[in-house]
């Protein structure tokens, strides 16, 4: 049996972090969580997600900057952003920065 693909989810809003962790490993995918920027970092240096949903607002840096930190350690992953106060700067800011997508929330699940 295949690995599952591995998605690190993370928001700091736990309810939403809840729904759609439980959605996506309905879905098919293992779900790994974090609320913040450094318990990411963290996530991602013990295993190697295949996708990272990052929302941009965390409670202990931007998301911005876990993104920048994530691609000067050459996470193999991709990274989505995720926003519920995005703007078209932050979403051109993202995809230059090295994201693969730039999602508004609430998204579709």
């Amino acid at each position: 049996m295949a690995a599952r693909p591995l998605v690190l989810l993370v928001d700091d809003d736990a309810p939403f972090r809840t729904v759609l962790a439980a959605e996506l490993s309905r879905a098919g995918y293992e779900v790994r969580t974090a609320a913040t920027g450094g318990d990411a970092l963290t996530a991602c240096a013990q295993s190697e997600p295949h996708v990272v949903l990052l929302d941009l607002q965390l409670p202990d840096m931007s998301g911005l900057d876990v993104l920048k930190m994530l691609k000067e350690r050459q996470v193999p992953g991709e990274v989505v952003m995720l926003t519920g106060h995005g703007s078209i700067d932050t979403a051109i800011e993202s995809i230059r920065t090295g994201a693969f997508d730039y999602v508004s929330k609430p998204c579709p699940l």
